[in-house]
């Protein structure tokens, strides 16, 4: 099978290295590695790979992982069975894309996706971390499923291969998928939550395959620690997709979202006192409610809307 790797990435040459290194060393090589940059030109930073590697080096105006995507998807080799959408911070097993292209070769049709084995470091949740899971609906009991306030269920720690109805941004897709990308208008702000909106739509009339085999690592930190605004829009970005999907409710969203503030509140990079963080959460609060009655005020806020 042919197949592209995609990349968006933002002034990231040292891990893009790592990442390329690691491909170097892969048993399958893909067809071609499209690289969609913003910010700093990486392109002059790679002249090396390119004897090994078939690396397509694209700008894009604004550093936005959507929009960034988008570009790259209209790129794609026809030639292309499927496309790997992999993070410009980490790396590949040496044996991840051969996994990817058997299992593809043996699936029927009606599987799109792949979601990848991203492996990252384990984090131990706090009794208070999990006693608020248990009690507002975020646990990951039923992993790779979305429960009904939105909330999309951790797989990455399944004993065995099973299929998802999401995938995060580490994965594959045919090509045929990938037309329903993205959205006509440009998203601003802290892009959180493509990879749900997109691969969910898919698992509704196709199939999406946990593989375990097919290991990607990183060091990044599994649990992140929003700023303001990445919390903001985060939440703001949740909202629209239960909004937006008829089997989901506003009411166990804004539930849920209790949960979500008290640890924003606790774990925010913000240097404020810990009564700014409580004011924000409620200004953020206040916002969702005014969203969830007007959906075009929630577009809005997330998109440049034409």
């Amino acid at each position: 099978m042919s197949f592209s790797v995609l990349i968006a990435t933002y002034n990231r040459s040292n891990q893009l290295k790592k990442l390329f290194d690691s491909i170097i060393q892969s048993t399958l090589i893909p067809d071609e590695i499209i690289v969609v940059w913003a910010g700093r030109n990486v392109e002059d930073d790679f002249q090396l790979f390119n004897k090994s590697l078939n690396l397509k080096f694209i700008q894009s105006k604004y550093a936005n992982q959507i929009y960034q995507k988008q570009i790259g998807i209209k790129q794609i080799s026809l030639k292309s069975n499927y496309v790997v959408f992999l993070d410009d911070d980490v790396r590949v097993d040496q044996k991840c894309f051969q996994t990817v292209s058997e299992e593809f070769d043996q699936l029927n049709d009606d599987y799109r996706g792949i979601a990848l084995n991203l492996q990252i470091p384990q984090h131990r949740y706090t009794k208070l971390e999990l006693f608020l899971a248990k009690l507002f609906f975020l646990g990951n009991n039923l992993p790779g499923k979305v429960r009904k306030n939105g909330q999309a269920n951790a797989y990455l720690h399944s004993e065995t291969n099973i299929d998802i109805e999401w995938a995060n941004g580490i994965s594959a897709w045919r090509t045929e998928s990938l037309s329903n990308y993205g959205f006509s208008d440009l998203s601003i702000g802290y892009s959180a939550y493509e990879d749900v909106i997109f691969s969910y739509k898919v698992s509704r009339s196709h199939k999406i395959k946990f593989l375990r085999q097919a290991k990607v690592y990183s060091d990044d930190n599994p649990v992140k620690r929003l700023s303001n605004s990445q919390f903001y829009y985060a939440s703001l970005w949740r909202l629209f997709f239960v909004k937006t999907n008829k089997n989901f409710s506003k009411f166990l969203f804004f539930y849920s979202h209790l949960a979500r503030s008290i640890e924003f509140v606790l774990k925010s990079t913000e240097q404020t006192r810990i009564l700014n963080k409580i004011i924000y959460a409620i200004y953020v609060l206040s916002k969702l409610l005014r969203a969830s009655m007007d959906i075009d005020y929630c577009k809005k806020q997330l998109f440049l809307v034409s």
